[in-house]
């Protein structure tokens, strides 16, 4: 399908969270975040690989490291930072949350869901 576009939707304590309460950049905050993490781990390798390529040409491969391309993050601590990031916008405290993503498509100047909601893995929560 043409032009469909991934949508998040966070549940906080039981209930979908209503972003547009929040302004346009709290919202981008709470939704780049998730798209961004879950990118990080396949760019690490990509950028590195590519970056190694140009000291080896020069004599300094030696100094290359991955660690220096590598984003160590674990999903623990995403989570815990994503659920301060949830309370400080919304300013309530998150005793529980949940993250779903899901294709929708554009339609009549609306997003139009086009698949099932699946459950983000890496937010781990009790």
């Amino acid at each position: 399908m043409k032009d469909t576009q991934t949508v998040f939707k966070i549940y906080t304590n039981g209930q979908l969270l209503d972003v547009t309460k929040y302004s346009f950049i709290e919202a981008d905050r709470l939704f780049v975040s998730l798209q961004n993490y879950a990118k990080q781990k396949n760019a690490n390798d990509s950028i590195y690989n590519v970056m190694k390529q140009v000291p080896a040409k020069i004599g300094f491969a030696g100094m290359m490291k991955h660690e220096v391309y590598s984003n160590d993050l674990t999903d623990e601590a995403f989570t815990k930072w994503y659920r301060q990031l949830l309370e400080k916008i919304t300013n309530k405290p998150v005793t529980k949350f949940e993250v779903y993503q899901q294709k929708a498509l554009w339609h009549n100047n609306a997003l139009k869901e086009i698949a099932s909601p699946e459950k983000i893995s890496f937010i781990v929560t009790n």
